[in-house]
């Protein structure tokens, strides 16, 4: 008994024997789990074949199933334990799928989009792509979400809200870098986008918030590039047509909007006045009460401006006008008869250049603005880069296309032998309609030897009068060079006609006054003139020292045009000529005109020469000469003295 008790002591405490036991249950644990995997795997690939079988043949399968299941009744009660195991096997299968879809979804969420637009795993392996998705690229799937250039429409946003006359600048330059930094037509999209929502809606827009809009479209028109106002305005247009075909031209103040944005483009020199008269005549056409309302807000805003850039068509538009006001006076009620009255008022204003007439009307932020938008262009200046289009080729752009755009196509001259001979017949019916066979032989024979010069030629004979023949030669729409031939062509008709005809100084006048560069022309057709004065004789030499004379007592031109003359050394008929030019001068009838005149070559070191020689010259051709006006002797040789004190003043403009 000793010796059992001892034993089961020894077996109680042997760690050997306990550690060998578990190492044999985990061994059949083990060797059962794997035969439970093998079954599930088999079932899973029956399962599979199944599904892989057509119709006809998992038919077959269920009848050679069914004669089997006869066959095999008595098998399947000893085979219960095994369909046992089975369950459980396809239990722990099933946990083992559910447990890989997990971990297929995991792989998918880290999986990510390379530059090239393939998908990567976590690892940075190219996953395959399938067959049931096709590539799409980057650009395309951001258009599709909607995220397409939405950093760039903040950026632009941010700025707009921001404009003001103070920070025009620094907008101005922060928008050009974006024009840097981005396609241009995807920036001229967004800004013309964003203008539209914040400046056209039902309400009517501040005034100066449009001015200070458009000043900015001006900046950029000028600095990045034509294509900017072209395209900013042909948007405008567009609005306008839409707002136009709706009944009452849209909803409240929307077509005030698009007016107002159109009229102030036109303000800030980006297009020609042509499109403002073609939107004008749409309105006289119609001519209802609100034709009335936006034909008063257009006079308003851009009246005195027609009135300065092309005042003959402005004429007939303001005639057309009338006669449509006469006949909607006679059948219309008293509220729009009042309402036409008061547009013709405007209209009287506009033709009398009374702006005090017209009420709430104050020019001076525009030209205020103006000034300023010359400071910040680069170039020429505001007006350099202006867009001579009508409303139908803004309106028919998108099927014929834009020449205003420099490398746009254009399908405007389709065929160019038809669109040649339809441009020579619309030239020879507005010339040759309004101008005689006479006129035409004339031109002939007075040289006018190209196309431009004999256009010329015509309008200045067949023009009312300078006024007339100022506006109709800045139609003809020139280039730098071919405006130079407008002064040729002036003074060749000056000193060709029988007698001396102050129609050309007029002319020549208005022109310098205009621009500086016809006064640049000006100054060097007549030096031109200076070499050939030997060549020319009384008559002609008379007629162009009358021209001189008037151009500089209107101050047109100064006195400093004659310090290509050297005095001292000028033949006879070149002092005949300097005499008359200067007692026309000196002769004038305000003796305030003749200080004012030699003022302005006083405070010029370079001019000391033209100055000493011109005291020279008037002391020695001039005193003691009889003149048959209205001065007296005594009187002349005082303004002489006059102005010889005049031209050597400290206290003078430094203006020439």
């Amino acid at each position: 008994s000793e010796t059992s008790e001892d034993d089961k002591v020894e077996k109680k405490f042997d760690p050997s024997a306990k550690a060998g036991k578990s190492i044999l249950k985990s061994a059949k644990v083990t060797q059962r789990n794997e035969k439970r995997t093998v079954m599930f795997s088999e079932r899973r690939l029956d399962h599979e074949d199944e599904e892989s079988l057509t119709e006809e043949e998992k038919l077959e399968s269920d009848v050679d199933v069914e004669s089997l299941s006869s066959e095999d009744g008595g098998e399947e009660k000893g085979n219960g334990a095994s369909m046992g195991q089975i369950d459980s096997s396809k239990e722990a299968g099933m946990q083992k799928m559910s447990k890989k879809r997990k971990l297929d979804e995991e792989e998918q969420s880290q999986l990510k989009e390379d530059i090239y637009g393939r998908l990567r795993d976590a690892k940075g392996n190219i996953i395959p792509a399938t067959k049931s998705g096709a590539y799409v690229p980057p650009a395309k799937r951001a258009l599709m979400a909607g995220g397409h250039n939405e950093a760039l429409r903040k950026k632009l946003k941010g700025l707009i809200n921001k404009v003001s006359e103070g920070t025009i600048q620094v907008l101005s330059s922060q928008v050009e870098s974006l024009y840097l930094d981005n396609s241009r037509a995807d920036v001229n999209e967004t800004l013309t986008a964003l203008i539209s929502e914040a400046l056209i809606s039902p309400v009517l827009s501040p005034e100066r918030l449009v001015s200070e809009m458009v000043m900015l479209m001006a900046i950029l028109h000028g600095n990045v590039g034509s294509e900017v106002g072209a395209f900013f305005l042909q948007d405008m247009v567009k609005q306008f047509d839409k707002n136009l075909l709706e009944s009452e031209y849209g909803m409240g103040k929307t077509m005030e909007n698009v007016i107002l944005l159109i009229s102030n483009i036109y303000n800030f020199k980006m297009v020609h006045s042509r499109i403002i008269f073609d939107i004008m005549e749409k309105f006289i056409a119609s001519f209802m009460d609100r034709d009335i309302e936006l034909l008063l807000l257009m006079l308003k805003t851009v009246g005195f401006s027609l009135r300065k850039d092309d005042p003959t068509k402005l004429k007939q538009v303001i005639l057309d006008i009338q006669t449509k006001a006469k006949k909607a006076e006679m059948s219309s009620g008293e509220a729009l008869q009042s309402r036409i009255r008061f547009m013709l008022d405007i209209l009287m204003a506009v033709r009398n250049n009374n702006m005090h007439k017209i009420p709430s009307y104050d020019p001076s932020h525009i030209e205020h603005l103006k000034k300023i938008t010359k400071n910040f262009i680069r170039g020429q200046g505001l007006g350099e880069d202006q867009l001579n289009i009508g409303l139908e080729d803004l309106l028919k752009a998108d099927q014929v296309g834009r020449w205003w755009i420099i490398g746009s196509a254009w399908e405007g001259r389709n065929n160019p032998v038809e669109n040649a001979t339809e441009a020579k017949s619309r030239t020879e019916t507005s010339v040759v309609g309004t101008v005689s066979t006479r006129m035409l032989k004339l031109a002939k024979k007075q040289g006018m030897n190209t196309d431009i010069r004999k256009h010329i030629f015509f309008i200045l004979g067949s023009s009312e009068d300078f006024e007339d023949a100022f506006a109709r030669l800045l139609r003809l729409g020139l280039n730098r060079t071919q405006e130079r031939e407008i002064m040729h062509v002036i003074l060749h008709c000056c000193l060709h006609e029988k007698e001396y005809n102050p129609f050309y100084a007029f002319l020549a006048q208005k022109f310098c006054n205009f621009d500086r560069r016809f006064m640049i022309t000006v100054q060097f057709s007549m030096w031109d003139k200076f070499k050939e004065i030997e060549k020319l004789d009384k008559e002609n030499r008379s007629k162009l020292a009358r021209f001189l004379s008037h151009l500089l007592l209107s101050k047109s031109l100064s006195l400093s045009i004659f310090k290509v003359v050297d005095f001292g050394m000028e033949g006879k008929k070149m002092i005949r000529f300097l005499a008359q030019v200067l007692c026309d001068v000196v002769a004038c009838s305000q003796s305030k005109t003749v200080v004012e005149i030699f003022e302005r070559i006083a405070p010029f070191p370079k001019l000391k020469a033209l100055r000493q020689g011109l005291q020279v010259f008037m002391r020695i051709h001039l005193k003691g000469l009889k003149l048959k006006g209205q001065l007296s002797e005594q009187d002349f040789q005082d303004r002489i003295d006059m102005a010889e004190s005049a031209m050597f003043s400290s206290q003078a403009s430094s203006m020439l």
